[in-house]
């Protein structure tokens, strides 16, 4: 998973960024639950501006709810991101 992500277009882009960073710093110690419900905020925030990043970032959710084995949060996120566009 990378944390790398740009903000560009977002009007509140400084939360959403905060969001985006305390998401990875709950996955990498290990707080799975916590990673997935702050990537799923912070893809929700990015969707009205950048809908291919909010995939990816939804993505990086799923990937954190599988790592939890919280697979029907994984599932639903996969759903929601594949219905975009």
């Amino acid at each position: 998973m990378s944390a790398s992500l740009t903000f560009c277009g977002v009007s509140s882009a400084a939360s959403l960024e905060e969001t985006f960073n305390q998401a990875s710093q709950a996955y990498s110690g290990g707080d799975f639950t916590k990673a997935g419900q702050l990537f799923t905020k912070a893809g929700d925030m990015m969707y009205k501006s950048n809908q291919g990043q909010a995939i990816a970032i939804y993505g990086n959710a799923s990937v954190a709810y599988i790592q939890g084995k919280n697979y029907a949060e994984a599932v639903e996120l996969y759903h929601k991101g594949t219905a975009i566009n």
